[in-house]
């Protein structure tokens, strides 16, 4: 009871700090550091200042009504030019009919509180529009705030969601509250504490963090799953609470420590993203892993203990013979099998292979957003009428020979950018630094950031062509579309160097190559078969689905590792392989198949999420742990069965001993 209150108190503190948490309202976090693009943003904020404008719109039915409104429309545009949180009010000359477009940048003390000037400015227009006139808000920072407070609203909203499905289907499988709360109290302090650290260490909510704690959550009980099924597994064999809290701890806890090392490798090699929300996604969440071996470990059997002693439990392992007669049957079936699926395994991994080269990235931030979202709404109202509000900026610089705004060489620049296919014109007036530098406003209806990044390079290599040596574009689409595409990359590479540490991971605790290549096959199959359905799909990758392989990489793998430790140690004291497959089966096919079953049904919790980063993460994740379960029981079991491993005598006695791994 003491080690639940000394558990619980501090949680409690970290949960309020959670609860503090500012919000990443620019989205920073999501954008790189230290590339080319970040040093561009850099010279873009020092010569021009920060891009802080908002795109105000007002739409009219017809024509004639527009017209009749010219007057209410020009006592708009004073009261919002004269209002001291403007810098500057342009009216954008656009070709519509029906529509009035403002570019309203912000004071640089306004910009300090974008959300709060972005409130001001929407009851601004809608108590000086004209009647007949919908009020539209778009824009750069209108964008940001709606993306970033959509992202905390769905972290509130996503995390209980998940809890009350697992505690349901934990409580359908064992029918016993002390168990549920066995499952469900470490993880919620596991997942609690991270979400304080995060805050605690002055990290804002980004729209990564917001898939942390549904992953945490899922990890966590199925790490506490296996502690449970270990302890019931002792009480069915006669130990009493205590002891059976002691001995299940002293079985698991060699699998559990490679298990906990697998996941946090996976969750690390995010570390090599340039994108600070991806980098710091794997650190909190490999510091929520090592939570929940902490606290799966020490308060799920301590809760054990004190509420789950009657003979009810014993009863709940009574099934220990219909299952060993289960996985004997099973086993022999596979057995004779055990070819074919060796075959079918090469044919998927082949097929998937091949699609690989196809995948690709192209991010639309607005598709984070539903389409109910009064942001998403305006801005396609304002691209219905013909006009896009997508702008990015081109700076134009020559050390040698200073550019001018009137500068044949800019002006045949400008022209030439804005003949690129996808490229709608001018977003705005060009502006010169006092350093020299051109800085041209573009505008584009392109939404994918794989055309965006075509359109990018083009409008950089018509600038050069024009004869100005020093051609970048710059700006949040710029960042966003540009990071997409760079972050597939470093994925794809994430993923291969995760495979090659679960190799030596697998090396070192099993002491056999051919364990660990054969235990290393289906863990890379689901990846595999995930990323190439994606792409033979014609679907492309988001930042939170390029996420998916290294992460749920180091996430499968436990299942493995605890099958093919207990698998190990039945042929290390002279079983033969069928045997030892179905003492691993009835030793740990429950705690996989519960796992498993608990990890899918929180992960699908997610599709309840509005945002479509929470849901595909969620849908993408559900599927690669269930195509994993299919591969620990039955893929591996079929490989293990190809071939006798080779055990020396000295070894057989030195586990025999009582210390074999």
């Amino acid at each position: 009871m003491l080690l639940l209150v000394v558990a619980v108190l501090p949680t409690l503190e970290l949960a309020r700090q959670r609860s503090r948490a500012r919000i990443d309202i620019h989205n920073e976090s999501l954008k790189s550091v230290g590339t080319q693009d970040a040093r561009t943003m850099e010279e873009r904020i020092r010569d021009f200042g920060p891009d802080r404008s908002i795109v105000v719109g007002l739409s009219w039915r017809s024509a004639q009504r527009k017209n009749e409104d010219a007057a209410e429309v020009e006592k708009l545009s004073v009261v919002l030019a004269d209002d001291p949180i403007t810098a500057r009010l342009d009216r954008l000359p656009i070709a519509s009919q029906t529509l009035t477009l403002f570019e309203l940048a912000l004071t640089d003390e306004a910009s300090r509180n974008c959300e709060s000037a972005l409130e001001h400015v929407r009851a601004l227009v809608r108590e000086v529009r004209p009647t007949a006139a919908q009020p539209l808000i778009s824009g750069q920072i209108a964008g940001e705030v709606a993306i970033a407070r959509a992202v905390a609203d769905e972290q509130q909203r996503v995390f209980p969601v998940v809890a009350l499905v697992l505690a349901v289907v934990l409580f359908l499988i064992y029918r016993h509250l002390a168990i549920v709360a066995a499952a469900l109290l470490p993880a919620a302090i596991a997942v609690v504490s991270t979400g304080g650290l995060h805050a605690v260490a002055g990290h804002a909510v980004d729209p990564l963090s917001g898939l942390l704690e549904p992953v945490l959550m899922t990890v966590a009980v199925a790490s506490a799953i296996h502690v449970i099924e270990g302890y019931l597994g002792q009480r069915s064999r006669g130990f009493e609470p205590e002891s059976a809290a002691v001995e299940s701890i002293i079985d698991l806890r060699v699998p559990a420590l490679w298990t906990t090392g697998t996941t946090i490798a996976g969750f690390l090699t995010l570390w090599t993203s340039d994108i600070p929300a991806v980098a710091r996604f794997g650190t909190f969440a490999s510091l929520g892993v090592v939570l929940a071996f902490v606290t799966s470990f020490t308060v799920a059997p301590a809760i054990l203990v004190i509420a789950a002693r009657g003979d009810r439990i014993r009863r709940l392992r009574a099934r220990s013979e219909g299952m060993r007669a289960f996985f004997r049957r099973a086993t022999a079936r596979l057995y004779r099998r055990r070819g074919l699926v060796a075959v079918a395994t090469v044919a998927l991994s082949v097929m998937s292979g091949a699609w690989l080269p196809r995948l690709r990235a192209d991010t639309d931030p607005l598709q984070i957003l539903p389409r109910t979202h009064a942001f998403r709404q305006d801005l396609e109202a304002i691209t219905a009428a013909g006009v896009s509000a997508m702008r990015f900026d081109l700076i134009l610089d020559d050390e040698a020979r200073p550019l001018g705004l009137l500068d044949d060489r800019v002006v045949s620049a400008t022209l030439r950018a804005t003949r690129v296919h996808g490229c709608l014109g001018l977003g705005g007036m060009p502006r010169r630094s006092e350093r020299g530098s051109i800085l041209i406003p573009l505008i584009t209806d392109l939404r994918g950031s794989a055309g965006q990044c075509a359109l990018l390079e083009g409008v950089e290599l018509a600038a050069r062509d024009a004869g100005i040596p020093r051609a970048r574009a710059t700006g949040t689409l710029v960042r966003v579309a540009r990071d997409s595409e760079h972050l597939v990359t470093r994925r794809s590479a994430g993923i291969v160097v995760m495979l090659v540490v679960l190799f030596f991971v697998f090396l070192a605790a099993f002491r056999s190559v051919a364990l660990a290549v054969m235990a290393l096959i289906p863990n890379a199959l689901p990846a595999m078969m995930i990323y190439g359905a994606i792409a033979a799909l014609g679907q492309s990758l988001n930042v939170a689905t390029a996420m998916i392989g290294s992460a749920m990489l180091g996430i499968v793998v436990d299942d493995t590792i605890h099958f093919v430790h207990r698998y190990r140690r039945a042929i290390l004291t002279g079983v033969e392989r069928r045997l030892a497959i179905v003492e691993a089966l009835q030793s740990v096919g429950a705690a996989i198949g519960i796992t498993s079953l608990a990890l899918v049904c929180g992960f699908l919790a997610s599709l309840t999420g509005s945002l479509s980063t929470t849901r595909d993460f969620g849908l993408l994740a559900a599927a690669t742990i269930a195509l994993a379960l299919a591969a620990d029981l039955v893929v591996l079991p079929a490989l293990l069965m190809l071939r006798r491993p080779v055990i020396s005598v000295e070894r057989r006695a030195t586990a025999v001993g009582g210390t074999a791994v």
